[in-house]
Formats: C-alpha cells, structure tokens, sequence
C-alpha cells in the first residue's frame, strides 16, 4: 500500500512507473543494493541503472553515487520540496493560460480573418486609434459617420482633426458620409465647407443624447464612447454591410 502511494506521488514529478517502483524500494529496504533491487523488480541491471539515473536527474538520489557500492538517497524533505515546487510552477502556468483563455477561446470559435475586436480605453488609446486609422484602411472608400457630435471633437485635437486627418482622409479619397447630431452646432458651422473636404454632412432630425458616435471604414466598425473614453473597433465584413444598409436608410430620409 505504501509502495503504490509512493509511485503515485513521485509520478507528478514526471517519473516513470517503473522509476517510482524503485524509488518506493530504496525508501522502504533503506539503501538496497542493485542486486536486491533487481531480485525486487523481477527486472535485469540496465534497466535499474537507468531508472536510478531518472531518479538522480529529478533530484531524489545523490548525484555523486556509485550505484554497485552504494545507492545515497535524499532525504523524504527533498521529495515534499519538489512537490511544491511543481505545484508552484503549474499554479503559475495556470494563471498565465487563465490570461490567454479567452483569446485562445476566440480564436478556436472564430476564424480571425472574418472577425476582430479590438478596445482602446482611456484618452490616449481613444486619440491613438484615431490618429492610426486612416493608415489601416485602403483608399477609395466610402466613410459613414453616425450621430457624430461635439463630444468627439471636444476629446480629438481639434486643429488636427481639421486639417491633418482631413488632408489624409482627402488624399486616400476617402469620401465622408456624416449623419450629425442634431445638436451638433459645430456640424452646421461645417456643412459650408464640404465640398473642399471631400464629404456632405446631414443632420439627423430626432435629437440623440447619448455619448456616442459609430463609424465605418470599409469593414471596419467602429464605436465611439465620448463620456469614458473608449472605442471599441470590430473588422466584419458581414457587420460593416450591415451597417452600411441601416446608415443608407436614415440618410435617405435626412
């Protein structure tokens, strides 16, 4: 009973059943020879010898030994420190797969070339996305801007916003298709200007209160959260056509 316990436990260190049955004799005949060793196993010399060598690589015997003299194993302490040592190391392990869970999760149920999620918190990540943008998606496209407001601006470089990124957007002929929100006055101010920057700015006609604007860029899709700040950017074809049908819709009646 002991002996099986034994073969059990040394077996979470990575030892090999027939290693853990030798293991289990030195400690219960207190430092065997090879030969009873062998006569205990039922098994030849070399395959002693080289569950003894097993055992010396995991740090259960001593590792200067002459096996035909005399086998020196470790103290059962040092069986116990390694025990919690392997624990400690699957523990760590554990917690690191536990951060990857759910990307790996995601990648097994979803194919990464139909679908991406990515989130920008905080002002900085908020302007980052922003001011990388335009270089991540193609030319010659249409862009659609839903209930953008005051807000936005008010988070961005104005003066950036108005020059810079326009230029950019204007050279990759990015055409700009805006639905404003109603109270956006600063929109109206802009309608006068659209020609020279590429894009035709309608206003909605319910009022939005919400902190909040959507954009697409080809299949990228994104959410503007002003009041945080934070943006979440989806890459979907399937989505950004979808959106673009709704958009189509309310701009028509505009």
């Amino acid at each position: 009973m002991l002996q099986t316990k034994i073969v059990e436990i040394v077996s979470e260190l990575g030892i090999s059943q027939f290693a853990g049955e030798i293991y289990a004799h030195l400690v219960e005949l207190k430092n065997p020879s090879i030969t009873e060793l062998c006569i205990q196993t039922g098994s030849y010399r070399r395959k002693v010898y080289e569950a003894l060598e097993e055992l010396k690589q995991a740090g259960l015997i001593e590792k200067e030994n002459d096996y035909s003299r005399k086998i020196i194993l470790k103290s059962p302490v040092v069986l116990d420190t390694l025990l919690k040592a392997k624990k400690y190391q699957l523990n760590k392990v554990s917690l690191e797969y536990q951060d990857l869970l759910p990307q790996l999760v995601s990648n097994f149920f979803e194919d990464p070339k139909q679908l991406s999620i990515q989130v920008f918190e905080g002002t900085n990540r908020f302007k980052y996305l922003f001011n990388i943008l335009l270089d991540q998606t193609d030319e010659d496209l249409e862009m659609f801007s839903y209930n953008e407001s005051q807000d936005l601006y008010d988070i961005l470089d104005l003066d950036y916003f108005l020059t810079i990124w326009v230029e950019k957007r204007i050279t990759k002929k990015i055409f700009a298709k805006v639905l404003a929100n109603s109270k956006n006055q600063f929109a109206d101010f802009q309608k006068q200007f659209d020609k020279q920057k590429y894009r035709e700015i309608r206003t909605l006609k319910n009022s939005h209160q919400t902190q909040s604007c959507i954009w697409l860029l080809g299949n990228k899709f994104i959410l503007w959260d002003t009041f945080k700040p934070k943006a979440v950017m989806i890459e979907n074809q399937a989505m950004s056509t979808l959106f673009k049908e709704m958009f189509e819709s309310i701009w028509e009646q505009s």
